[in-house]
């Protein structure tokens, strides 16, 4: 499984470009539909241990992609206030998709491997919490800066649902503190479809706010 925010003054929402809108959208509808399509799969065809971190990688690789598509569209959103820690935290969860994919690609061996296997689920763990934390922190900061200044942001609108996939990396980094990582392919098939289906739910409602700050 994205540094502390600082949030510039934010202009009307009828100052936003449309097209940037609509760009911003369509990829995180997108995102919504590769997630749930992973779980949709996960959940359909019962795969084994090896075939989730194959097909798994060419999900993180995808979602990675668009991950980095966000950041940009966020970055180019920067004058109408989007929090320096929303950009960091998309940004550096796509780069920890595109790398975990790409491993998996280049070395399709570590799954079968108990300790490597160990080792990868580790620092998507240790990832998930440091990124669970930053979203949490940057949800209260960001909502105590808009309470004192009362003003209202498009841009705080879609950092509200893109948080909560920061909250639930963080969730799943728990359950696997008490739980340990999974051990069987029942076990990571289960994961995988909370993970994802969440990540969907989060994205859709996220297309949702944006749409509706329109």
């Amino acid at each position: 499984m994205s540094d502390l925010p600082t949030v510039a003054a934010i202009p009307h929402a009828a100052h936003l470009a449309p097209p940037a809108k609509a760009a911003l959208s369509a990829t995180l509808g997108v995102r919504a539909c590769v997630n749930g399509a992973f779980a949709i799969w996960a959940l359909a065809f019962t795969p084994g241990w090896f075939e989730i971190f194959w097909i798994g990688s060419v999900y993180a690789l995808a979602d990675g992609a668009l991950g980095i598509a966000t950041t940009i569209l966020l970055i180019r959103r920067r004058p109408v206030g989007a929090p320096p820690l929303l950009v960091a935290m998309v940004l550096a969860d796509a780069v920890l998709r595109l790398m975990a994919g790409a491993v998996i690609r280049v070395f399709p061996a570590i799954p079968d491997n108990p300790l490597t296997a160990v080792l990868f689920f580790g620092i998507l763990g240790g990832w998930a919490a440091v990124a669970g934390i930053a979203a949490v922190v940057a949800w209260i900061l960001a909502h105590e800066f808009h309470h004192v200044r009362r003003t209202l942001s498009p841009v705080r609108a879609v950092f509200d649902p893109l948080s909560a996939a920061g909250l639930i990396a963080l969730v799943l980094a728990g359950y696997a503190i008490v739980r340990g990582p999974p051990a069987t392919a029942d076990a990571l098939q289960t994961v995988v479809v909370a993970a994802t289906a969440a990540q969907a739910l989060v994205f859709m409602v996220s297309v949702a706010v944006e749409n509706h700050t329109r």
